[in-house]
Parts: C-alpha cells; structure tokens; sequence
C-alpha cells in the first residue's frame, strides 16, 4: 500500500508550522555537523566545506580515499630513495673512518664529529644520486616530462594539497605531510641539489616551522644546510620569527645577511626591512615617551606626598606670573589703576588736613 503523502504547497499559499520547523532544520544543520577547519593562507572553498559539513557520497569518499593512496605511493619513492642514499653514504664515511684510522697508525678520528670524513664530498654524493638509476629505477634528474620521477616534489606539493583541502579539520596529519616533506629533501646527502632554493620547497619547510614549537631552531638548520639561501621569503620569515621574539638585533643581522648574499627578489626583501625598522622607530619612541611619563609621575606623586599636594601652588607668586607675561600692557594694565586710586587718597587726605586747620584758624579768631 502506498505511502500517502502531503500534496504540495501553492504559491500563494501560507507555509505551515510544519514546513517552518523543516526548514529551520535544514537551515540550521551546518551548525550542528561543521568541523573545526584549520584555516589556511589562501582561504577554503564554501563549496568543499559544505560537502564535508552536510555528508558525501560513497563515491565521492571512495574517490578521495583513491587519490590518497596514490599520492602516498608517488612520494614513498621519494622517501626509500633518501633512505637508500642515507645508508649508503653511512657505509661510505666508515669506510673514510678506517681508511684514515690505517693512515695514522691506527688511531681513532675525532669524536666530536666535526672531521672531514664525517662528510661526504660533492663527487661522492653525486655518485650516489647516478647509482638510483641503476640498483632502485629512481632517476629524479632526469628531463624527461612524461617520466613519473620528474620533479618529485610535485607530488609532494600536490599530496599537501590534498591532504589541506580533503581533511581541513585533520590538523595533525597536514603537519605530519609537511614535515616528512621537509625531512626528506633536506637529509644530506641531498637527494635533489636543486631544491635549496626552490620556492616551492621554502614554503614548505616555512608552514612546517611555524607549526612547531620552536621555529627558529628549524631556521637555524636550515640556514646550516644552505636551504633557502638566495630565496628572500626565507630571510623574510626567520627576520619575522626573531622579530615576534623580541630580538632585534638578530632581526637587523637577518636582514644584513639576506643582502650580502643576494637573496632575491631583492626589492620585497628591502621592503620588508624598511618597515621593520619604521617599526622599531615607532617601538624605541614609545618606549621613551612611556619611560619620561613614568619618571614625571613618581616625581609628581612624590612631591604631593611631602608637601600634602601644595608644591605646585606654592611656587606661585605673582612675581613670576608678572615676569612670564610676555605682554607689557599687562603690567601698565594691572599696576595704573592701582597708582592712581594711591594718588586720588592722597589728595583726598591732604585737602582734608588743610581744611582742618582753615577751619580750626576761624575758631580761634572767635573766642580771641
């Protein structure tokens, strides 16, 4: 028996409680289901939050599982490649170990770890890269486009991408990507020469230091490793991390360091250090002005506490209210009205005493 259903609403028909109550359901369900999307730089897709928030399709989660699986099989190749490498360079400095040990009558090397033959040199390590060819079928150096070893960091861009954009709420796996970037191409001997200072890279390592809770150690390894050297964006962002930590001199020497080594662009790079230290002028003047209130008030507060807060109309008088008055007329005006009331009381008086002594002739001629 079929189902009955209600008939549908008419245009002009009013909604009922019903349909009201269904579509303060409907509006308000993002609020119930959203996630807790970690933001990104360039902001996120309406579109693709909507789809996370309000549920997706089998097909769709299986197509985004698909593409995981093979981003993560394209940059494993990348990672047993640096690990191959790392092995054999091991092998490679033990081998210097001994040999040099022979040489000087089998004595140890150095402990510190700072000896020459801790390294490999240029020509060892690339022949390590022209053996990945032959013994693991891994040829990053290759020019070949339609080879899948060509650019692997591609896919390391594309796998973050991914990862960002198809879990925007998994914050720990997006750092986990960034850092396992950021450690192969950055293990010694380097796998890939040319990305020390290959943009995409920087950028990579600079989202990975800033989600760590110490950046600057990750700067300083860097800039041991020479990653990012003539790339300004990196200068600019270790000057930033110094700067939040309120070292400005190391800032300043930042700046200094990026310039001599012609890192470029070279005009961002001096934009950046003009308003750093158009910051560090307004920070110094505030610092002094704060300091100079600071001293007047304790010497204020102070002096009202000795003196029950009379200091101030003590030194009054109307001397020196006179002698700072830059206007003349202000005495004339002050002092003439007084100088002659004076002289007014003064006749006044003196024609009272002469009138006196007129009047007191007169009396006695009378009784005389």
């Amino acid at each position: 028996m079929p189902v009955a259903q209600s008939p549908p609403r008419r245009r002009n028909q009013l909604p009922t409680a019903d349909d009201t109550a269904e579509d303060d359901e409907t509006q308000h369900n993002w609020e119930f289901t959203k996630e807790n999307a970690a933001p990104l730089e360039c902001g996120r897709s309406v579109k693709s939050l909507s789809k996370r928030a309000f549920g997706m399709s089998t097909r769709e989660q299986a197509e985004i599982e698909e593409k995981t699986k093979k981003l993560e099989k394209l940059v494993k190749r990348t990672e047993k490649a640096v690990e191959w490498m790392q092995r054999q360079a091991q092998k490679l400095v033990a081998k210097k170990h001994n040999a040099n040990a022979r040489a000087n009558n089998a004595s140890t090397a150095d402990d510190s770890g700072n000896t020459a033959v801790d390294f490999l040199t240029e020509d060892e390590a690339q022949s390590l890269r022209d053996r990945l060819a032959s013994e693991l079928r891994y040829d990053p150096s290759t020019s070949n486009r339609d080879n899948i070893d060509y650019d692997p960091l591609r896919y390391w861009v594309l796998y973050i991408d991914h990862i960002r954009k198809s879990y925007p709420s998994d914050s720990k796996r997006q750092f986990l990507i960034n850092e396992r970037c950021a450690r192969a191409f950055m293990s010694r001997p380097f796998i890939v020469p040319s990305y020390q200072n290959d943009a995409r890279f920087i950028r990579i390592c600079i989202y990975y230091a800033d989600k760590t809770s110490c950046p600057n150690d990750v700067f300083k390894l860097m800039s041991k490793l020479k990653v990012g050297k003539k790339v300004s964006l990196f200068w600019v962002a270790w000057a930033w991390v110094a700067e939040k930590s309120e070292d400005y001199q190391f800032t300043e020497k930042i700046f200094q360091k990026a310039l001599s080594v012609g890192a470029e662009p070279k005009k961002f790079l001096e934009e950046r250090q003009k308003q750093f230290l158009r910051r560090m002028s307004r920070h110094w003047l505030n610092a002094s002005k704060s300091e100079h209130e600071g001293n007047l008030d304790e010497d204020g507060a102070a002096a009202e506490t000795e003196n029950g807060g009379r200091e101030a109309l003590n030194s009054l008088s109307r001397e020196c209210l006179e002698r700072n008055n830059r206007s003349s007329a202000f005495n004339n005006v002050q002092t003439a009205p007084v100088a002659g009331i004076r002289s007014r009381q003064n006749r006044l008086q003196n024609d009272s005493q002469g009138n006196g002594l007129r009047q007191s002739g007169r009396n006695e001629g009378r009784v005389a």
